[in-house]
């Protein structure tokens, strides 16, 4: 696992933190001031091609999967 990923109340994906970035801040370092408020993600229903391509163009080791839900707001 190298990233966390943050949820909202209703399980809705709102950001994530590398672990290294969390590992390597001060203790009081609240974790919303660590995270990517703009993650990429990928839908479950998305076609094959389309998730490999996003993960060669952003050169991504690990990619979310939202449902559709999710992916609307």
């Amino acid at each position: 696992m190298f990233y966390l990923y943050l949820t909202d109340q209703e399980g809705l994906l709102r950001g994530l933190v590398p672990l290294k970035r969390l590992l390597l801040a001060a203790a009081d370092t609240p974790v919303g001031i660590l995270a990517n408020r703009s993650p990429i993600a990928v839908r479950s229903d998305m076609d094959q091609e389309e998730i490999a391509y996003i993960f060669a163009e952003y050169d991504l080791l690990v990619l979310p999967v939202v449902d559709d839900y999710d992916a609307q707001r």
